[in-house]
């Protein structure tokens, strides 16, 4: 990504999806390398009870928004530990 704000595209998704998004943040990555996708990247935490399939994983964290769409086609319910043991945040 080339800049802090995020892309209309990633943003859609995350109006459209609310209901698993728990915090989204935009920043600078320090190790960002000559991966010619610039040095910003975007964190996105699910919410409980959401991961990403084959991952296991509950945040999404890419620099580019092609990749950060591709994940999102990975989010499923999510039964671990965590997600059934805590109360799911509204």
């Amino acid at each position: 990504m080339y800049s802090s704000t995020i892309p209309k595209t990633i943003q859609k998704w995350l109006d459209a999806n609310a209901d698993k998004i728990d915090e989204v943040d935009v920043e600078r990555d320090e190790w960002a390398g000559p991966d010619g996708l610039g040095d910003w990247s975007i964190w996105c935490w699910l919410k409980l009870g959401w991961k990403i399939e084959g991952y296991g994983g509950h945040l999404i964290h890419e620099a580019s928004a092609k990749d950060f769409i591709a994940q999102t086609k990975l989010i499923v319910p999510c039964e671990c530990e965590e997600c059934v043991a805590l109360p799911i945040k509204g």
